[in-house]
């Protein structure tokens, strides 16, 4: 079973960047991992957090999702790296964060605005807007 584990499913035997059995199986196990510390973390720290500063559902469910994205990609970083593969990883990644930023920057930027008018509250169910001409 070890053998068979270890056998390179991807890439030459004795390779650096060689993917086998187990190390896929360690990146999914990180991918788990992360998923549960994610959803312990919005359960047990967050949920206390937010019912002692009385923060609204709105707001709540924004930092749940985006601290849960955080973790998960962490983890997964953390998985590749400690199969060998980080650098690899960390160079397809950079590049497709930078174009996918570069593709999406007005939405990334609407989302921004949408954070700051969601948690600063500046306009209320009920208020009265007017608009000029």
């Amino acid at each position: 079973i070890t053998r068979w584990l270890n056998q390179p499913i991807f890439g030459e035997e004795g390779a650096k960047d060689a993917i086998s059995t187990r190390a896929l199986l360690q990146i999914v196990l990180f991918v788990f991992a992360g998923f549960v510390i994610s959803y312990a973390l919005s359960k047990f720290v967050l949920s206390k957090i937010f019912d002692l500063l009385l923060v609204e559902n709105g707001v709540q469910h924004t930092v749940i999702s985006i601290t849960q994205y955080i973790v998960v990609i962490t983890m997964v970083f953390i998985g590749f790296k400690n199969v060998g593969l980080g650098e690899v990883v960390g160079w397809v990644l950079g590049a497709m964060a930078l174009s996918v930023g570069w593709v999406l920057k007005e939405p990334i930027g609407d989302f921004a605005a949408y954070f700051i008018i969601l948690v600063q509250r500046p306009v209320k169910i009920g208020d009265f807007i007017t608009l000029e001409d």
